[in-house]
């Protein structure tokens, strides 16, 4: 009955003392609202504000982010977002596309219909920003594609 009662024990404790998942992000990897498609609307950088010069959807799925550009540019990859930080963590892990080989390591913002993407670029620094007005901050804005 002893070595009954050591094997439950050993059976209930051993599979919380291992994760597969990163200590970063502890199982909180959920979408938090970001899942579906975005139209890229407008940027900002260095205080300007602009349009894009060519059209770009990105598609949030079961943590695969695709991102199509109309002159025919491809990024893809996978993405992991933690909701309890605030503001949320956005990790992007691009396969395909310009910042291929590098993790973006951004910041999100959810409101309604619009999406704010904030990050550094990816080329020269590995930071995450603090928030969208730090300087040399990359923002996107996107609406929800109905």
């Amino acid at each position: 009955m002893r070595r009954l009662s050591l094997l439950f024990a050993a059976l209930l404790v051993l599979p919380l003392l291992g994760s597969d998942s990163p200590k970063e992000y502890d199982d909180r990897t959920e979408t938090a609202g970001i899942e579906g498609t975005w139209r890229a609307m407008e940027y900002e950088f260095k205080g300007t504000t602009g349009k894009p010069t060519r059209q770009c959807v990105m598609t949030f799925r079961g943590g695969t982010l695709t991102s199509p550009w109309s002159d025919g540019d491809l990024w893809q990859g996978s993405y992991r977002i933690d909701p309890t930080r605030q503001p949320p963590h956005l990790d992007w892990i691009p396969s395909k596309g310009f910042y291929e080989g590098t993790t973006l390591k951004a910041i999100c913002q959810i409101d309604g219909d619009t999406l704010r993407i904030a990050y550094f670029d990816g080329r020269f620094t590995k930071q995450r920003p603090q928030g969208f007005n730090d300087k040399g901050v990359i923002v996107w804005v996107h609406k929800r594609e109905k």
